[in-house]
């Protein structure tokens, strides 16, 4: 009895190294294309950033196309990632596909920086590039010093004693003191492992951009504080998918892994896209409720088109004004009212960054015209 459980946990510990060497082999590879993918996005979007001639070019094109041009860029990437999975066992056509696919989503980085006046693309693309070459290069690191660790428990577990019978776990100095190989124990924390890789790569990389942004002021602080949020939850999500598919797909399917990869981050940017959308027009349509109301009608009918001194409505600025009949008061952020009806459009500007006073004082005046009201 006790012969068959040894040899159970000595074939369990082996089926294990022979499984960690598979998922190392897997990791690097899938890591890898990965790799070499974020490369040639990287170039496809330095020549634009750093070519002047192509640079002005593909400015003018999607100046005159956007957002056209950038839809349909939006709509062709999950159709190429389509053809990539129906081709994906074809070694020619499916790189070339993943070439145009970079491409491509190189092409949406420069039509969303033309369409928002931003130049955060060849940023992102470098970090991008940067973090996944770190992974890649901690987890090689890492592989080979866990290769050499099976390796060794490998031979240990396999040596017999002199009369043909398994060693006892019991005496094997690689088990712990409930006869539990302490391989198992290993593979516990490897989920924390390719955690801590992901996050040693982006403080790395977080750190270095840091430094080079406050030196270069190479985008505004918003661009470059979004950056890094979205930056983070791409590690995030690509060491999840890492896991992921370390345990659905063969060591054989690595090579076009990153088709799964980057099927699961469009699927969630749809996800995040829908999920946006629902709240927007909740949001709308309660706004559109409260001010289609009686009370919001009266107060606007006998504000809009009282002209004041300067001329103005208050209908000139309704995302800044309360209505109160006669009055449009505008509240700064000090607390700070007046009526923009009485002043010119200049004069608007001055009062809002100059004029101050305590805010519990304008909302009783508030409070009074709407009594009277």
């Amino acid at each position: 009895m006790a012969h068959r459980q040894n040899a159970q946990v000595n074939t369990r510990c082996i089926e294990m190294c022979m499984s960690k060497a598979s998922s190392v082999a897997f990791k690097r590879i899938l890591l890898g294309c990965v790799a070499l993918q974020r490369l040639t996005v990287w170039a496809s979007v330095a020549i634009p950033t750093f070519c002047s001639p192509v640079k002005t070019s593909l400015t003018s094109v999607f100046d005159i196309y956007n957002p056209g041009l950038l839809i349909a860029c939006v709509i062709i990437l999950p159709v190429l990632l389509g053809l990539l999975y129906r081709l994906r066992r074809k070694w020619i056509m499916r790189w070339f596909i993943l070439v145009l696919f970079s491409a491509t989503e190189a092409a949406i980085w420069i039509g969303f920086d033309v369409l928002l006046g931003t130049n955060v693309k060849f940023f992102n693309s470098s970090f991008t590039l940067t973090w996944t070459v770190a992974i890649f290069m901690l987890e090689t690191i890492r592989s080979r010093k866990q290769s050499k660790v099976a390796a060794a428990s490998t031979v240990s577990r396999r040596r017999i004693t002199s009369a043909g019978a398994w060693i006892d776990p019991s005496n094997d100095p690689s088990t712990t003191p409930g006869n539990v190989p302490r391989m198992y124990i290993i593979e516990d924390y490897e989920f924390l492992k390719i955690y801590s890789d992901g996050t040693m790569a982006f403080l790395l990389v977080g750190a270095a951009s840091s430094v080079l942004y406050v030196i270069l002021r190479f985008v505004p602080v918003l661009d470059f504080g979004t950056s890094l949020g979205f930056q983070l939850v791409l590690v995030v999500w690509f060491i999840l998918d890492l896991r992921r598919l370390d345990q659905i797909l063969g060591n054989d399917e690595a090579t076009h892994g990153v088709i799964y990869v980057y099927v699961d981050a469009v699927l969630a940017v749809g996800y995040v896209v829908m999920i946006a959308g629902a709240i927007s027009t909740m949001v709308l349509f309660i706004a559109g409720f409260v001010m289609s109301g009686p009370a919001f009608k009266s107060i606007k009918s006998r504000c809009a088109g009282f002209g004041g001194g300067g001329g103005c409505s208050c209908s000139d600025y309704p995302a800044l004004h309360v209505f109160s009949g006669s009055k449009c008061l505008f509240f700064n952020d000090e607390g700070s009212s007046f009526d923009c009806c009485d002043s010119t459009p200049d004069e608007v500007t001055t009062n809002a960054e100059s004029h101050t006073g305590p805010l519990e004082q304008h909302r009783t005046e508030l409070d009074q015209i709407m009594q009277r009201d």
